[in-house]
């Protein structure tokens, strides 16, 4: 797969990882389903790979979540589904998996607007030390409230006032 000591050869890595998935290995699996996200060694099938993560989260491998959030966030292999995203990472960091928290920063920096959104429709049972709710988030989700009331699935339920380290309180 990666050329070491030989001419770099993703089509036969690809069906190496395939033969050793089909008989069992996990790892090997997760490697197939990256494949067919991002076309390495085969042709690019979002599908495919999804589906490859979504069996191997259904047979106990939650490594897959971070890589399902991905799919959620981006839209890879699946409409694109950011409260979906945000639920895989927050199984997956209650079951201490690494890299929640940088994938956590990676969807919030990419898609701010509907982290937001997420975050206040979620706010009152999915809040840590990571999930603090800045100033210019109110007022997003707020101008999204009004300017497209009828269109969003869970307006604003509750009137915020923030502190200053960005916690707050509703009511």
């Amino acid at each position: 797969y990666i050329g070491i000591g030989i001419k770099q050869n993703l089509t036969k890595a690809f069906k190496m990882w395939k033969r050793a998935a089909d008989n069992g290995f996990k790892d090997s699996k997760y490697i197939v389903a990256m494949c067919y996200l991002f076309g390495d060694g085969v042709t690019k099938n979002e599908s495919k790979g999804f589906e490859y993560l979504q069996e191997l989260l259904e047979s106990g491998y939650n490594e897959a979540l971070i890589l399902l959030s991905t799919c959620y966030s981006e839209g890879l292999g699946v409409k694109q589904d950011i409260k979906k995203a945000f639920e895989c990472l927050k199984k997956a960091q209650k079951l201490g998996i690494s890299g929640v928290q940088d994938k956590i920063k990676q969807i919030k920096t990419k898609h701010p607007i509907q982290t937001a959104l997420y975050k206040f429709n979620t706010a009152l049972d999915f809040i840590n030390e990571s999930w603090t709710i800045s100033l210019d988030e109110i007022l997003i989700y707020n101008y999204l409230n009004n300017k497209y009331h009828d269109q969003l699935t869970e307006p604003i339920k509750y009137t915020f006032f923030v502190y200053n380290d960005g916690r707050f309180l509703h009511w």
